[in-house]
Protein backbone atom coordinates (compact mmCIF):
# COMPACT_ATOMS: atom_id res chain seq x y z
CA UNK A 1 0.00 0.00 0.00
CA UNK A 2 1.43 3.36 -0.99
CA UNK A 3 1.37 6.14 1.54
CA UNK A 4 -0.10 9.50 0.57
CA UNK A 5 2.06 11.12 3.22
CA UNK A 6 5.28 12.70 2.00
CA UNK A 7 7.74 13.16 4.85
CA UNK A 8 10.59 15.60 4.42
CA UNK A 9 13.88 13.90 3.68
CA UNK A 10 16.55 14.06 6.38
CA UNK A 11 19.21 16.72 6.00
CA UNK A 12 22.94 16.07 6.38
CA UNK A 13 22.71 17.84 9.78
CA UNK A 14 19.85 15.55 10.87
CA UNK A 15 21.96 12.51 10.04
CA UNK A 16 25.22 13.84 11.53
CA UNK A 17 23.48 14.95 14.75
CA UNK A 18 21.69 11.62 15.14
CA UNK A 19 18.22 13.16 14.74
CA UNK A 20 17.47 10.69 11.94
CA UNK A 21 18.07 7.04 12.81
CA UNK A 22 19.86 5.64 9.77
CA UNK A 23 19.81 2.17 11.34
CA UNK A 24 16.02 2.08 11.19
CA UNK A 25 15.16 3.21 7.65
CA UNK A 26 11.58 2.00 7.93
CA UNK A 27 10.82 3.87 11.14
CA UNK A 28 9.55 6.82 9.08
CA UNK A 29 7.66 6.23 5.85
CA UNK A 30 9.43 7.72 2.84
CA UNK A 31 7.39 6.65 -0.16
CA UNK A 32 9.18 5.98 -3.43
CA UNK A 33 8.24 4.93 -6.93
CA UNK A 34 10.16 1.67 -6.70
CA UNK A 35 7.14 -0.23 -5.39
CA UNK A 36 4.93 1.18 -8.14
CA UNK A 37 7.40 0.21 -10.87
CA UNK A 38 7.88 -3.30 -9.49
CA UNK A 39 4.15 -3.96 -9.04
CA UNK A 40 3.28 -2.67 -12.52
CA UNK A 41 6.24 -4.45 -14.20
CA UNK A 42 7.45 -1.13 -15.59
CA UNK A 43 11.14 -0.63 -16.26
CA UNK A 44 12.64 2.04 -14.01
CA UNK A 45 15.97 3.81 -13.79
CA UNK A 46 17.32 6.38 -11.34
CA UNK A 47 19.65 9.15 -12.45
CA UNK A 48 21.44 11.81 -10.38
CA UNK A 49 20.04 15.33 -10.66
CA UNK A 50 22.10 17.35 -8.22
CA UNK A 51 22.58 17.93 -4.52
CA UNK A 52 20.71 19.60 -1.69
CA UNK A 53 22.12 22.70 -0.02
CA UNK A 54 23.47 20.30 2.63
CA UNK A 55 25.41 18.35 0.01
CA UNK A 56 23.19 15.26 -0.04
CA UNK A 57 22.72 13.70 -3.48
CA UNK A 58 19.34 14.00 -5.20
CA UNK A 59 18.11 11.70 -7.93
CA UNK A 60 15.12 11.22 -10.17
CA UNK A 61 13.47 7.92 -10.96
CA UNK A 62 12.08 7.54 -14.46
CA UNK A 63 9.44 4.91 -15.26
CA UNK A 64 8.93 3.54 -18.74
CA UNK A 65 6.47 1.38 -20.58
CA UNK A 66 6.92 -2.39 -20.55
CA UNK A 67 9.47 -3.71 -23.06
CA UNK A 68 10.81 -0.21 -23.84
CA UNK A 69 13.79 -0.40 -21.51
CA UNK A 70 16.23 0.82 -24.15
CA UNK A 71 14.26 4.05 -24.61
CA UNK A 72 14.24 4.63 -20.87
CA UNK A 73 17.98 4.00 -20.56
CA UNK A 74 18.66 6.37 -23.49
CA UNK A 75 16.55 9.07 -21.82
CA UNK A 76 18.33 8.61 -18.49
CA UNK A 77 21.72 8.71 -20.23
CA UNK A 78 20.83 11.96 -22.01
CA UNK A 79 19.51 13.48 -18.79
CA UNK A 80 22.68 12.57 -16.92
CA UNK A 81 24.83 14.06 -19.70
CA UNK A 82 23.07 17.45 -19.69
CA UNK A 83 22.63 17.74 -15.93
CA UNK A 84 25.67 19.01 -14.01
CA UNK A 85 24.69 16.66 -11.23
CA UNK A 86 27.92 15.85 -9.48
CA UNK A 87 31.67 15.95 -9.87
CA UNK A 88 33.22 12.96 -11.56
CA UNK A 89 34.40 10.32 -9.10
CA UNK A 90 38.09 9.87 -8.48
CA UNK A 91 39.27 6.86 -10.49
CA UNK A 92 40.37 3.82 -8.52
CA UNK A 93 44.05 3.03 -9.15
CA UNK A 94 44.74 -0.17 -11.05
CA UNK A 95 45.90 -3.10 -8.91
CA UNK A 96 49.65 -2.96 -8.42
CA UNK A 97 49.96 0.71 -9.41
CA UNK A 98 51.72 3.21 -7.15
CA UNK A 99 49.21 6.03 -7.70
Amino acid sequence: MLSERQDPRPSRTDIDDGAFDTNAPHSRPMPTNTLLAAQAAFPAVTTPTGSTSDGLPVGMELLGLPHLDRHLIALATDLERITPARPSPTPTPAPGSTA
